[in-house]
């Protein structure tokens, strides 16, 4: 329902010698100020885990295809990434983004390929990216400390990490940054290490990788419902526009 009235426009991959009529998805729809910000015409609603914009559609407006209703009235243009995620996809997410520590080593990179697993005797990693003399690897498996010796699978190249290497943790439970209690001010772990803990402790919370993805998450679960007498007005202001 939602493409069903945009515009067509020609398309061609040839310089024209054929081509076929398409509808032209790229036009971006947004609400008029005037409905946009006359909260009479909503009502809060906190997404639940396994809510999705069909489901609420059908829940509020007895109606899946508008669906889109929905994403607009809250300016959500990639559900991918604006819609919050259920406990489980964001606990997937989380895991992958932090998986462990991450070494960056120096002089070592021409002898690595990116994607390429390397080895100590305690753990393995993967190669992340090569930049010039300089090698990002994170740490998929086991442990790994400055003092081993790190060996490619693929360059069976070897390399001391007690010179070379510099440990950074990244995991979910690593500490992302800190927060004064009474204003949420945040300082980072530099500005916490350099005194503003003596005394203050009792005032700060520290905020791990994890519980940030968290509350990045559940800022999206707060939108807007149109209510459902006012659907059809939008849906008028939707045809106009398309066709603008």
């Amino acid at each position: 329902m939602y493409f069903e009235n945009f515009p067509t426009l020609y398309y061609t991959l040839d310089d024209n010698r054929t081509g076929q009529l398409v509808q032209d998805i790229f036009r971006r729809i947004v609400l008029s100020a005037e409905v946009k910000n006359n909260n009479v015409l909503y009502e809060l609603y906190d997404i639940e885990d396994g809510d999705t914009p069909e489901i609420l559609a059908d829940r509020f407006y007895d109606d899946p295809s508008l669906y889109w209703v929905i994403l607009i009235t809250n300016e959500i243009f990639d559900p991918r990434f604006g819609w919050p995620m259920d406990w489980y996809r964001l606990n997937r997410f989380i895991e992958r983004k932090y998986p462990c520590n991450l070494y960056l080593n120096g002089n070592v990179s021409v002898n690595y390929y990116k994607g390429e697993t390397v080895n100590t005797a305690t753990g393995s990693a993967r190669i992340l990216a090569s930049d010039g003399n300089r090698l990002s690897v994170i740490n998929i498996d086991g442990s790994f400390n400055n003092s081993q010796t790190l060996y490619g699978q693929v360059s069976e190249y070897s390399s001391n990490l007690k010179t070379t290497g510099t440990v950074f943790d990244n995991t979910p439970d690593q500490i992302r940054y800190y927060a004064y209690l009474a204003n949420s001010t945040v300082i980072d772990s530099l500005q916490f290490e350099d005194g503003n803990e003596v005394g203050n402790s009792l005032d700060l919370e520290s905020v791990s990788n994890r519980e940030y993805e968290i509350r990045q998450n559940d800022a999206k679960r707060s939108i807007k419902i149109l209510r459902a007498e006012f659907v059809s007005r939008i849906l008028d202001e939707f045809k106009k526009s398309v066709n603008a």
